[in-house]
C-alpha cells in the first residue's frame, strides 16, 4: 500500500493489517468495504477490525465481516482486546490475530456483561432463480416487510451502508447483474413506531442459476411477541408459494432497541419455524408429506413444486429439540445433510466483497 487507504491505520508485523473504527454505531460502510476488498485482493494479510466496547453493530456489518474472514476485536475499557465472537482476551493484537486457538488465551468477563435486551426476529433465506434476463430479484425482502413491518414502511437498499436508495427491484437486479458472479447488497426498512428491519443479501451464480442468500433482523414493535409465531408461519407460507426457496428459517434472537447487536456474547437463538422448499426437498431426497406428518408441519408450494413448513417453537428458551428431531429425519440413514451441505466449487457468501470495487462482468 504505497498510498495508504484511509481505513488503513497500522500493521502488526508483515501479516496483519488493522483498521480502528470509532463511533456509537459500527456499519458496513463504503470505506470499510473498499478496504476489505483491497486487502483481500492485493495481499495475503490477516485483516483486523477493532471497535469500541459500547458500540452497536448493524446486522450487515455483523454478517459481512464474518463472511469475509475479518477478525473483529473489541477494545476493552480496562485495556487489551477481546474477540467479538469468542470473548477471548489478549493484551495486544498480535496473539489475537496469529494464534487465535492458543488455549492460554482467557475469556474476558466483559464478554458476558450485557443489559436486558428486547427480542428480535432474524430471517435467513436461500432463494433460487433461473439465470434469465427476465429474472427480477428482491421479492423476499418485500415479503418480510409485508408480514413483519407496519403499513407505511419504507424499504431501501444500497451496495454499502447506509442504505439510502429508493427500493426498485429492477434497479436492484441490474446492479446485482453488473457485479456478477457475486454481489453483496444492503437492505433496510423503517416503519412507524420505530419498527425496523435491516440486513444484507448476497447474490451468487450457481451451477443451477442464481441464488439470493438473505439475512435480515427485524424489530416489529407494532406486533406483540406472542403473535410473532402466526406472522412467521404466514410469511413462510408466502415464500413457499411465490418463490423457489431452498430454505427459509426464522429465529427469535435478542438485540438493541434499534435492531442492532451489542459487542458481547449473543443470546442463544430460538428457532421458530423452517421452510424447506422444493429445491431443498429435491436435494435431500425426502418425501415432504412424510416429513410434514411426522413433525406436525404442512406441505407448501404449488403444482409439482412441493416443500414443507415445520413450526419449531415450543415456548421454551432456547428450544432446539424440535429442530434436532427434524434434522435427524432429514439426514436419514444415508447422511443426506452432509451430502447437501458439502462445499461447492462456485463462489458463496464467504467470498470477499466484490461490490462496486471489482470488475464488472460483460453479460
Amino acid at each position: 500500500m504505497s498510498h495508504p487507504h484511509p481505513y488503513y491505520d497500522y500493521k502488526v508485523g508483515d501479516q496483519v493489517a488493522i483498521t480502528t473504527l470509532a463511533g456509537p454505531c459500527i456499519a458496513f460502510d463504503e470505506g470499510l468495504a473498499d478496504f476489505i476488498h483491497l486487502v483481500r485482493t492485493t495481499t495475503d494479510k490477516d485483516l483486523v477490525i477493532t471497535i469500541p466496547p459500547k458500540a452497536r453493530l448493524t446486522p450487515a456489518f455483523d454478517r459481512l465481516v464474518d463472511a469475509t474472514g475479518c477478525i473483529v476485536l473489541v477494545r476493552e475499557s480496562s485495556g487489551g482486546y477481546r474477540d467479538l465472537r469468542t470473548g477471548r482476551w489478549t493484551p495486544e493484537i498480535r496473539p489475537a490475530a496469529s494464534n487465535r486457538d492458543d488455549p492460554r488465551i482467557v475469556v474476558s468477563e466483559a464478554h458476558f456483561q450485557q443489559d436486558d435486551l428486547p427480542p428480535l426476529l432474524t430471517v435467513s433465506a436461500s432463494i433460487y432463480h433461473r439465470a434469465r434476463l427476465s429474472t427480477v430479484l428482491g421479492r423476499v425482502a418485500e415479503l418480510i416487510c409485508a408480514h413483519f413491518m407496519p403499513e407505511g414502511t419504507v424499504l431501501s437498499w444500497a451496495r454499502t451502508e447506509p442504505a439510502g436508495a429508493v427500493w426498485d427491484r429492477k434497479t436492484f437486479t441490474k446492479t446485482a447483474r453488473d457485479n456478477m458472479p457475486e454481489a453483496h447488497m444492503i437492505l433496510a426498512a423503517h416503519g412507524p413506531g420505530r419498527s425496523v428491519a435491516s440486513g444484507s443479501m448476497t447474490i451468487n451464480r450457481t451451477e443451477n442459476g442464481l441464488e439470493e442468500y438473505l439475512e435480515m433482523t427485524v424489530l416489529p414493535t407494532h406486533i406483540e411477541p406472542a403473535w410473532w409465531q402466526d406472522r412467521v408461519n404466514t410469511f413462510l407460507q408466502a415464500v413457499g408459494t411465490e418463490l423457489k426457496p431452498q430454505f427459509a428459517l426464522v429465529f427469535r434472537t435478542a438485540g438493541n432497541d434499534d435492531g442492532t447487536f451489542p459487542p458481547t456474547a449473543r443470546t442463544v437463538p430460538t428457532p421458530m419455524a423452517i421452510l424447506i422448499g422444493a429445491p431443498g426437498i429435491r436435494r435431500l431426497r425426502v418425501d415432504p408429506e412424510a416429513v410434514a406428518g411426522k413433525h406436525r408441519g404442512s406441505v407448501t408450494g404449488r403444482g409439482r413444486r412441493h416443500g414443507v413448513l415445520i413450526p419449531l417453537d415450543s415456548g421454551r428458551e432456547p428450544a432446539w429439540d424440535a429442530m434436532s428431531s427434524l434434522l435427524s429425519t432429514l439426514d436419514g440413514d444415508n447422511g443426506n445433510l452432509a451430502r447437501v451441505l458439502a462445499p461447492k466449487t462456485s463462489a458463496g457468501p464467504a467470498a470477499a466483497p466484490s461490490s462496486h470495487f471489482g470488475p464488472k462482468s460483460q453479460d
